[in-house]
Order: C-alpha cells, then structure tokens, then sequence
C-alpha cells in the first residue's frame, strides 16, 4: 500500500496545529471557571476551541493534499461549528438552537450530495428510511 507523502506531511501539520490551538486555550483560559469546571459530559476539565483545532487542520490538509474540494462540504459544516465555537467563547446556545444549526447543516449536505441515511440497521425503521420523505428528516 503506497501512502503518499504529503500525507504524512499534513497529517503531521495537522497534529501540530491541534496541539497548539489547544495549548494557547489551555493558556488563556487556566483561570475561565467555564473550563476548570466539569463539564457535564467529561469526567477531568476539558479545553475549549478543540473544534477550531479540528477545522483548521482539515483546512490545512486540503490545500497541502492538492485534492479537489467539495466545498459544499465545507458549507455545510459550519452553521454546526459555528455554535460550537460561540459555546467555547462562553456564548450559550440554547440546545434547540444547537438542534436547529445541525439539521441545517444535514440539509446543506443533503441538498448537495443527494444523500442522506438509509439504514440504520433497525427492523422495519430501514423501510421507511428508503423513502425520502423519512429518510432525510431522519438525517
């Protein structure tokens, strides 16, 4: 199996870019109640802008990669990260809102790729899944 080098390369800047980002938070925010405090999902204190850690590595890896953009793609994941990110700079985003930012971005994706979830594996819920109507509001 030949793994191209470039590869390596972005999957190394990626890493790097993480580590950094989070550092830098980590750093501004070891006196932020909001991340000293557990959080409700974490059992330890968890880092804020992991998220914009994470996008800026895909960004970095796509341009280092040379390979053709679905930018559709990248339109769709924002109205989601972009909550995520007002949550970090200690914006609260009412869950719904939360809700309705993702069902945007599954409609953005939907809309561009003509693709949506068709099985979950569940009896009988795969049936409906196959139709439209279901299948895309599930996704």
């Amino acid at each position: 199996m030949h793994i191209p080098i470039p590869f390596f390369i972005t999957l190394g800047l990626s890493f790097f870019i993480s580590i950094v980002i989070v550092g830098i938070s980590r750093f501004i925010h070891s006196q932020d109640h909001h991340v000293t405090k557990k959080r409700a999902a974490h059992k330890i204190a968890t880092p804020r802008l992991g998220g914009l850690a994470i996008i800026i590595a895909i960004f970095a890896g796509l341009f280092m990669l040379e390979i053709p953009v679905k930018w559709y793609l990248l339109i769709a994941i924002m109205p989601i990260f972009m909550a995520g990110i007002m949550e970090d700079l200690n914006y609260p985003i009412h869950p719904y809102m939360r809700l309705c930012l993702g069902a945007i971005s599954a409609g953005i994706c939907v809309y561009f790729t003509g693709t949506w979830l068709r099985e979950i594996n569940v009896p009988y819920f795969d049936m409906l899944l196959q139709y439209p109507v279901f299948g895309v509001a599930f996704t």
